[in-house]
């Protein structure tokens, strides 16, 4: 909802005013042209009505209360702004307008309901706004900055240049801790004079005026919208550091009212309360111990909060399948204890580390549907895997960028991308549920002790969904817990090589050890492929051929222009991934 500013009101009837050269034949009268002072009378009082029915009719408030509202709460120095906050007025124009008409409009507030019958010798109750050196000790100054052409210009100059592409924005407000106490402090102050239960709801937030004010301002300048769900946010944060400590009589209560602190409990009590904490802390402290510890009512101050501005873009998530086609190749960077580097490369640097620049951003999360040990390639139709790119930029790709972007990774010779898209956060769950219940298809390279026969791998062949218990397997014992796992091989398919070599085709359950499923991992994974040819077997080579998921969605990239080979959906085969020959296996 946006308010139209005074100005832009004046300039609207000020146009209709007749110029000097027509105002001789014109027949409005130049009486009748108004005045600037009965312009701000003519929106004060448009607005008067609304605020009027909100006041009486739905806060149920009487004109005696308001009155002492008022009065108490210019009393201790409140803005006028403040004063409409503690009316508890939620509409947004009134916030909106300029000093003298917000002054107006609680001098006619305080005139009584406009609709009432006047009474002789009632006693006028005139309006007095705060001076111009007074600062609102309530806001601390904030509402007064929001309409000060200064701060307006930092906003409009901080957004035009934080270099995000937008097209909307939400705006986050952080004040002081010392906001929140006073806002009591008036509230207990206003319930002791008016000896009524009156703002027992608090008043207006301070955060959502400011967003009442500033949005339409935005929007006017920048072209801008708010919007509550947009991933771009604008973050002002106040700091009040004359008032900093004023929230440290309140500690002592935080254990007194039994409120849990998130987190380590803090040792020290000179510590920052958190926001979460205070808000706690005044909703459960009764009148009295506020009163004996606080101070009634808030003190004045002398000097305005200052503020920083500060912009972030909520994650956004890449999606596509990668091959890994070598055997060196660790899937994220792998450290030994020394912090020194155990693999050169891993997929997350080769696949995130392209994309982080184009995105113009700092930091990544790569993801994937469970992964391969380093000596393992994944080959077939790729891994599902999701990049989540924080506080991203650049956004706005069209699907030949992120074909682009395909062909700039595939130029490495260790791992190729496919189906590369944007995706929801929602999407990240698909990846745990393929990591954990879908089906997997690997290829192994098989050495036998004994000579086998072709025979002996057909009758292997007729097994099929069976059982095994793995225990943890010793070389990741260290970091996984000791648990006996019960996994499913649903096939098996073998091709003959020679008497003491064949490759093995497994379809398993995600999550299933193979290279322990092959040697046995001295009896922890029973039965073992060992135990069911009676001989010691050892595994050679392994690859990931297909992981049984199919996410994200094929990209049909057949009206792209030029588009390489690369940058297709490819199935990468043992053979295009120049599988170890039986010959050169026999020789190492």
């Amino acid at each position: 909802v946006s308010t139209q500013s005074t100005g832009l009101l004046m300039d609207s009837l000020m146009a209709e005013e007749p110029s000097s050269s027509s105002s001789a034949s014109s027949s409005v009268p130049p009486s009748t042209t108004p005045s600037v002072g009965g312009l701000l009378d003519q929106i004060a009082s448009r607005n008067l009505k609304d605020l009027e029915t909100q006041l009486y009719k739905v806060n149920k408030l009487t004109h005696d209360y308001v009155v002492k509202i008022i009065q108490l709460s210019r009393g201790v120095g409140c803005c006028d702004r403040c004063c409409l906050r503690f009316l508890g007025i939620n509409s947004i124009p009134p916030y909106g307008e300029d000093d003298k008409t917000v002054e107006l409009l609680l001098g006619k507030l305080l005139l009584g309901p406009s609709d009432a019958p006047e009474t002789v010798g009632s006693e006028k109750v005139e309006y007095k706004s705060k001076g111009a050196e007074e600062i609102c000790p309530l806001c601390l100054g904030a509402l007064e900055n929001a309409h000060n052409p200064t701060f307006l210009s930092t906003i409009f100059t901080s957004l035009q240049g934080c270099g995000y592409e937008i097209d909307d924005y939400a705006l986050t407000l952080s004040f002081p801790l010392s906001i929140y106490i006073r806002e009591k402090s008036l509230t207990i102050h206003i319930q002791q004079n008016t000896s009524s239960d009156v703002l027992k709801n608090g008043p207006v937030d301070l955060k959502e005026a400011m967003k009442w004010i500033l949005g339409p301002k935005i929007r006017t300048e920048l072209k801008l919208s708010f919007n509550y769900h947009t991933l771009f946010k604008m973050n002002i944060h106040f700091v009040h550091p004359e008032t900093d400590a004023e929230h440290q009589f309140l500690d002592q209560l935080v254990d007194k009212l039994g409120i849990q602190q998130k987190g380590k409990k803090r040792q020290n009590r000179s510590e920052e309360m958190t926001h979460a904490v205070l808000w706690e802390v005044l909703k459960k402290v009764s009148t009295s111990q506020f009163t004996t510890r606080g101070k009634i009512p808030p003190t004045p101050v002398n000097t305005k909060a200052t503020f920083d501005i500060s912009f972030e873009h909520a994650s956004i998530y890449v999606a596509g399948r990668y091959n890994k086609l070598s055997r060196d190749v660790s899937q994220s960077p792998w450290l030994d204890d020394e912090g020194e580097r155990v693999a050169e490369y891993s997929v997350s640097e080769l696949i995130a580390g392209k994309l982080a620049p184009k995105f113009m951003s700092k930091e990544t999360v790569f993801m994937a549907a469970g992964r391969e040990d380093v000596d393992v390639r994944m080959l077939g139709r790729g891994r599902p895997f999701i990049v989540e790119i924080k506080d991203p930029k650049r956004l706005r790709f069209t699907p030949s960028d992120y074909q682009q972007m395909t062909e700039e990774i595939n130029l490495s010779e260790k791992v190729k991308v496919n189906s590369l898209q944007r995706v929801d956060k929602t999407d990240c769950s698909i990846l745990k549920e393929g990591e954990e219940t879908k089906k997997k298809t690997y290829r192994c390279l098989i050495w036998t002790a004994n000579e086998i026969k072709e025979e002996q791998l057909k009758e292997l062949e007729k097994i099929t969904d069976l059982t095994v218990q793995q225990k943890t397997p010793i070389r990741v014992l260290h970091r996984r817990a000791l648990i006996t796992r019960p996994k499913t091989i649903h096939s098996m398919k073998c091709t003959y090589i020679d008497p003491h070599f064949f490759h093995l085709d497994l379809v398993t359950q995600a999550g299933t050890y193979v290279k322990e499923f092959v040697h046995g991992d001295l009896g922890r994974t029973s039965p073992n492929l060992g135990e069911l040819m009676h001989s010691d077997v050892d595994i050679l080579e392994l690859d990931v051929t297909e992981i049984h998921l199919d996410f994200p969605k094929q990209l049909d990239l057949s009206s792209s222009s030029s588009s390489s080979s690369s940058s297709s959906s490819p199935v990468i085969t043992a053979t295009t991934a120049t599988t170890a020959t039986a010959t050169t296996a026999t020789t190492q």
